[in-house]
């Protein structure tokens, strides 16, 4: 018989993390966005600053999104858990 343990604690703090992790990156992407491109110097510079600045917010976009979607899921897992926890504790009374 196997048995299924669940540390709900362990479990959100997890998700703060995910969380801070996505506030961080979402704060890199807005200081990635106050700079600009506009004058570099030579066309050449401009286009390869513009893209570098596009390829990394798109990057840093992309995983903060999936941090914020992980620390959501952990979360609603956690509630899931304490309500089957409290569920299986009142019928067994």
């Amino acid at each position: 018989m196997s048995l299924i343990a669940v540390d709900p604690p362990a479990l959100t703090e997890i998700a703060r993390a995910l969380w801070d992790v996505r506030d961080r990156l979402d704060g890199a992407t807005r200081s990635l966005d106050e700079t600009t491109t506009a004058e570099a110097g030579s066309s050449e510079l401009t286009s390869g600053l513009q893209d570098f600045h596009d390829h990394w917010r798109h990057g840093l976009g992309t995983l903060a999104q999936a941090a914020g979607v992980a620390g959501d899921q952990l979360d609603e897992a956690v509630r899931y858990y304490c309500d089957v926890d409290a569920q299986l504790a009142q019928a067994v009374g």
